[in-house]
């Protein structure tokens, strides 16, 4: 799965689940204004009653309504937001690497809680959860021998030779059916949904 779907796959859901809580949102408005303009009498009350004991002047009743009403509308809400947005932007590597099936998405996944303790591993997640989904802890020191991405260690370690030249092969045919593909594209004998969807099987497929 592309990046960019995953993308737009995570924002849809977090639209889908705010829809999904639309009563609770304007049940929370009403409630929060109701305290609110039941709070302001008893802070204005109290305001006084200190100002009195230090001889200064209460502020007005429209204060504490104000503040009440600012903050029941504007600075819980926008207090949750920015947990959620907090939230979406912690758990992305875990959530990018489930929706791709990762080989390694349980790596990515505990890299993630780290970065509780130290944003570093956070970054490693994301990068790793970003790039080919299917690699070996070596690739980076080996390289890529078998000219694909789905292997294990034990391939890149003790297959290279004969993984290069399987790798090889299955990227010709690849090469090749692909090919045979654009022709039949471009002659119209298939749509470009079908194009897109057999290219993608072409290149998955097991070798």
């Amino acid at each position: 799965m592309e990046l960019e779907e995953i993308n737009s796959q995570i924002i849809s859901e977090l639209k889908s689940r705010l829809k999904k809580f639309r009563p609770q949102i304007i049940l929370y408005f009403v409630v929060a204004n109701v305290l609110a303009l039941i709070w302001a009498p008893l802070a204005h009350s109290n305001g006084v009653r200190d100002a009195a004991s230090f001889g200064d002047s209460a502020s007005p009743m429209s204060f504490y309504i104000a503040r009440g009403l600012l903050v029941a509308n504007i600075g819980i809400p926008l207090g949750l937001v920015v947990l959620i947005v907090v939230g979406v932007i912690f758990w992305y590597p875990s959530t990018v690497a489930k929706k791709r099936g990762h080989a390694y998405k349980s790596l990515i996944q505990l890299l993630n809680i780290a970065s509780l303790f130290t944003g570093v591993t956070w970054f490693i997640a994301a990068a790793w959860a970003i790039f080919p989904s299917e690699k070996s802890l070596i690739d980076p020191i080996v390289g890529n021998p078998t000219g694909l991405g789905r292997r294990n260690t034990g391939d890149t370690i003790g297959s290279a030779k004969h993984g290069a030249g399987r790798g090889a092969a299955h990227e010709s045919t690849t090469d090749e059916l692909i090919d045979r593909l654009i022709d039949m594209h471009s002659k119209g004998l298939i749509t470009d949904q079908e194009f897109a969807r057999k290219k993608k099987e072409i290149i998955q497929r097991e070798y």
